[in-house]
């Protein structure tokens, strides 16, 4: 028996367009236009597909998502055991993102992604395209930077991590000015626990009506995913300037499962 194999190249004016399209539940994106050309299809024994992807929606809707107009601009390789999607995904806020995505022949997925340095003085692409940005706080000055990655094995529970550093964040939460915000943040989800830690937080100046800062904090949130709130919040520093005094707390932790009155493990906040 002779195997036969098929090549198919795509002409440079090739392109895929649809007007709406649904991707699964609670996902919808209309004026969907894809170019397709250089994508190579080969047809035979392992049938492939690979090369150059481009990729613009008109709108995207998503519930934690304000609607705007998406980008992306990558690499396709696919075949029938493992498929991979790399390229730059950006929007019309202005939002930029390094994605790297796979699914290997098991099934499992694997995706990572790395947030382009943000400058708040030009702008705020993060309230403009999530929901979940709290509506009293503004950011003016500073600069951000993002990972995440997120892996679904195949009968496993799923992981995710996200990492945030920040540099000399300046704004107003609420009416209390703060400036001179730095600090690292990372967050963890395996299966159904929840952790949140600060390695380092340094905060100039806090000001709600009474200065308040320097500031510095360093410490630990854990909790269950169905009671994010019930978790244990574990801290090894907690100090701030206070009307030219030092108030700071000892390390110790608090439990917010324990009634009221037996959260505290360790000594009390103490000032001089």
């Amino acid at each position: 028996l002779v195997e036969l194999q098929l090549q198919v190249s795509l002409l440079p004016l090739s392109h895929l367009q649809a007007r709406r399209v649904q991707l699964g539940a609670g996902l919808r994106v209309q004026q969907l236009q894809a170019k397709l050309a250089g994508l190579a299809l080969q047809l035979g024994g392992n049938p492939s597909l690979h090369g150059p992807l481009q990729l613009s929606v008109g709108a995207l809707e998503q519930a934690e998502l304000l609607p705007q107009a998406w980008q992306f601009d990558g690499q396709l390789q696919a075949n029938a055991q493992q498929q991979r999607l790399q390229g730059a995904l950006s929007n019309a806020a202005g939002l930029s993102l390094k994605v790297d995505t796979e699914r290997d022949a098991q099934g499992a997925l694997r995706l990572s992604a790395t947030l382009a340095e943000l400058f708040f003085r030009a702008g705020n692409p993060l309230s403009q395209s999530f929901r979940a940005w709290p509506a009293l706080l503004q950011i003016g000055n500073g600069r951000l930077l993002g990972q995440a990655s997120l892996q679904l094995p195949v009968g496993k529970p799923l992981s995710l991590d996200l990492a945030l550093q920040f540099k000399g964040l300046a704004g107003i939460y609420d009416r209390s000015e703060l400036s001179g915000l730095d600090g690292q943040l990372s967050r963890g989800l395996q299966g159904d626990q929840l952790t949140l830690e600060l390695a380092q937080l340094n905060l100039q100046q806090l000001n709600p009506g009474l200065p308040i800062g320097p500031l510095q904090v360093q410490g630990r949130y854990i909790a269950r995913l169905g009671q994010p709130l019930q978790g244990q919040l574990s801290w090894q520093t907690a100090q701030a300037a206070v009307l030219q005094g030092q108030a700071w707390l000892p390390a110790g932790q608090l439990d917010l499962a324990q009634p009221s009155q037996d959260r505290i493990a360790g000594p009390q906040a103490e000032f001089r």
